[in-house]
């Protein structure tokens, strides 16, 4: 705000400013841009010449890196944690957000720290240290347990659930789909893995 600048810098004009008045505005500055969300953005006071200026540096994240192998749930992080290179300069509520969706993906662990990328001032490369969680082996048990593979597909009537993994014949996921889905509960949701 105009207004919130000009009371920042009033009385930084002259030949006898003092270092604290400088200090102080600059302060106020990165004040401003803390309460706001923007944590990675530095500001310098610079004086050339007898003239005062306020240098900003955004924090914004320019590149995401995964350190680790989660398989192909990597692939669903990325499009998480990508989405920070879109939003610059970077601020704290949308850092969180994408780092709580990509933590929710199923079966992983992530660390994540950020890093300077040299000779572009701001600029922040986000490395993802991922690694596949370990499943309980009775928590394991028990899901395995809540899955029944069919042959049959008589079996099926009145499941809540049904997953379709015919390999890729296309005649063949047609002639499975139209024996089993009839087979649905009301309100039941067919699924396919491709």
């Amino acid at each position: 705000a105009p207004a919130e600048t000009e009371k920042w810098v009033q009385g930084l004009a002259g030949p006898s400013v003092s270092l604290t008045a400088i200090e102080a505005a600059r302060l106020a500055i990165v004040d401003r841009y803390r309460r706001d969300g923007y944590v990675y953005t530095v500001v310098d006071a610079v004086i050339t010449r007898g003239n005062l200026r306020f240098q900003v540096t955004e924090g914004r994240v320019v590149a995401v890196k995964l350190d680790g192998d989660i398989g192909p749930a990597g692939v669903q992080v990325l499009r998480f944690l990508n989405r920070l290179t879109e939003k610059q300069p970077i601020d704290i509520a949308s850092l969180e957000r994408w780092l709580l969706l990509a933590q929710d993906v199923p079966g992983i662990t992530l660390n994540a720290v950020l890093q300077p990328s040299l000779g572009d001032p701001g600029a922040l490369t986000l490395v993802a240290q991922v690694a596949r969680q370990k499943m309980d082996p009775a928590a394991e048990a028990k899901l395995l347990g809540l899955v029944t593979p069919v042959a049959d597909a008589r079996a099926l009537d009145g499941c809540d659930l049904l997953i379709e993994a015919v390999f890729e014949n296309r005649a063949l996921k047609a002639a499975v789909t139209r024996e089993a889905e009839p087979m649905l509960a009301p309100g039941g949701i067919f699924a396919s893995n491709t």
